[in-house]
């Protein structure tokens, strides 16, 4: 079992630092009030963008499982003896409820909310409620993100003080996998610069092509890939949320020779993503590209890139 993520640096908490900038807000607020006996207004984001479904579905960590019935209520989680510590909810499979809060906001208190803004999730067992940060560890351990869009269609992760941050990260059981994959980087007019990595699903075998920086299209390297490789690709697809990529279509005008980027993924259900951009990129694109590349680069054996 991967042990927990631990950063030994102790500092501020996700939670502390949320609260901080909250009691900041509500000073902020009460000192322009016109009307010192109305009480501070202070209640959560309301985004202009519909809601998100609820979650469905099987979520599974290192250390656990959620089990969502689509009706934003209710769920069975099923944690083992670590995870249970760290939120103070019994062991094994159990039967409860949920709730998304948005974190506490003085003097009025925490509410529930949709998942893409919330900072905390409330777990209900048998009567014994439990609440938990929810956020990102950052690579270095020494950070965390909170906040808007922590939270996924495909992901919670919960956020713990032990020594430390710990991150346990649900992600949500799928099946499909990747039948046809398709990424390019561009820099200007030259060809020769630009990245092509692609991936086909065909009669149950994978090739992988790939086309590195600096060399021409008739030296694209071009092999037989296996199960692993396409899984591997598929949990970089999970890892920075490139789903959220679909429908992305930005350009910086007036911009000659600059970058760019196209992104077509097909999944054996047939759902998709398409992403396209000129510098302008999307969340988490730097990150989340030089893992791609990686990946293709040392199954072709290719050093540098």
């Amino acid at each position: 079992m991967r042990k927990f993520r631990v950063n030994k640096e102790k500092g501020l908490t996700a939670r502390g630092i949320r609260k901080g900038l909250l009691i900041l807000a509500a000073l902020f607020i009460l000192a322009g009030c016109s009307n010192p006996g109305s009480g501070l207004d202070n209640y959560p984001y309301e985004p202009d963008t519909p809601a998100p479904a609820s979650h469905e579905g099987t979520f599974v960590s290192d250390h656990g499982s959620m089990n969502f019935a689509g009706d934003g209520k209710s769920i069975i989680i099923d944690f083992d003896s670590e995870l249970a510590s760290l939120t103070g909810l019994p062991e094994g499979c159990r039967k409860g409820t949920y709730a998304f809060l948005s974190g506490d906001l003085p003097p009025n208190g925490s509410f529930p909310v949709r998942y893409d803004i919330a900072h905390e999730m409330q777990i209900t067992i048998d009567g014994q409620s439990s609440v938990i940060d929810v956020g990102i560890v950052s690579e270095d351990g020494k950070s965390s993100q909170v906040g808007i869009n922590v939270v996924t269609p495909e992901r919670i992760p919960m956020l713990f003080l032990e020594d430390g941050f710990i991150s346990v990260l649900f992600q949500k059981e799928d099946n499909r996998f990747v039948t046809r994959f398709f990424f390019q980087e561009s820099y200007g007019s030259d060809y020769d610069r630009w990245v092509i990595c692609r991936l086909d699903y065909e009669n149950g075998s994978y090739t992988v092509s790939f086309k590195p920086e600096g060399i021409k299209e008739e030296e694209t390297v071009i092999l037989q890939a296996d199960k692993a490789f396409a899984d591997s690709l598929k949990e970089i697809l999970y890892e920075f949320n490139v789903d959220s990529w679909n429908g992305f279509d930005k350009k910086s005008e007036g911009v000659m020779d600059g970058a760019g980027f196209t992104l077509h993924v097909v999944f054996s259900d047939g759902s998709g993503i398409e992403a396209n951009g000129y510098m302008e990129w999307p969340e988490h694109y730097g990150i989340s590209s030089e893992a791609i590349l990686e990946l293709f680069s040392e199954a072709c054996g290719i050093s540098g890139i």
